[in-house]
């Protein structure tokens, strides 16, 4: 913008002093679009990314809104938890892509999430059962005999297949990764 030769020094800096609030303003507007749009991607499949670049979290959400609008979640849940219960890991897959398939399946049923035992349950259900090394990841994890992380209701420590523990996934990935390196081998 430029003004014109006889503007004041006042004028001047008063335009300076508003275009530079006004791209401050807008710098910070797009980054907390940009915060908002990774938020909503972080939450959905990549499958769904198609047509949502270069778009702003109104239209990112607009979009996904509509892509959703005739979808009954309680189908959608049932058919969740269906996929979650058939999922098999492959020897020679990512297993952190596996355990991930399981957090963002879960993450998606909302409150009718599994708890922590049953999601851990249904991980060492997804192992090869048919594979020795496998088998004595899940062995393992399952006569382990305590856990250190409590449950806030009993502080002492709890019997793994017995209670629910937080970090019970945790365990699960530190053991396939203990083991992992045989099983692959």
């Amino acid at each position: 913008m430029s003004l014109p030769d006889n503007a004041t020094t006042s004028e001047k800096l008063t335009v300076e002093r508003n275009l530079s609030e006004a791209t401050r303003s807008y710098n910070d507007a797009c980054r907390r679009n940009d915060q908002a749009v990774g938020t909503i991607m972080t939450k959905i499949e990549p499958s769904e990314y198609s047509g949502l670049e270069k778009k702003s979290a109104k239209e990112v959400w607009d979009v996904l809104k509509a892509r959703h609008a005739d979808t009954h979640t309680g189908v959608a849940a049932f058919f969740t938890k269906v996929g979650m219960l058939q999922k098999k890991y492959t020897d020679g897959d990512d297993m952190n892509m596996h355990l991930t398939f399981f957090t963002l399946e879960n993450r998606k049923l909302g409150n009718n999430a599994f708890d922590d035992e049953f999601l851990a349950q249904l991980i060492l259900m997804s192992l090869p059962q048919d594979n020795i090394n496998w088998n004595m990841v899940t062995i393992v994890l399952l006569q382990s005999t305590s856990c250190p992380h409590p449950t806030p209701r009993n502080s002492k420590p709890l019997t793994l297949p017995l209670a629910s523990c937080r970090r019970l996934r945790c365990n699960i990935l530190a053991l396939i990764r203990q083991y992992g390196q045989s099983v692959d081998a």
